[in-house]
């Protein structure tokens, strides 16, 4: 899996790193499991080491309008 998760609950914060080809699955699964999950406000991604080459625009559309959806919850 391109993605790892390192959770600091001293700082309340969540840090996503990216590396590689990452998938429209494997985003919207990662997403899902913020969510889903104890969360916080504090949530940092880290594509400098990640491709998007196996991401439709349709797919970008998706995680865009998932992440509208849910951040209404905070």
């Amino acid at each position: 899996m391109s993605i790892t998760t390192n959770v600091d609950n001293d700082k309340q914060l969540i840090t996503h790193t990216v590396i590689g080809e990452v998938s429209f699955e494997e985003g919207m699964t990662t997403l899902k499991q913020l969510w889903e999950g104890k969360t916080t406000r504090k949530v940092l991604w880290d594509f400098r080491k990640a491709s998007f080459a196996r991401v439709s625009s349709i797919e970008i559309e998706a995680i865009m309008d998932y992440i509208e959806l849910h951040s209404e919850k905070w």
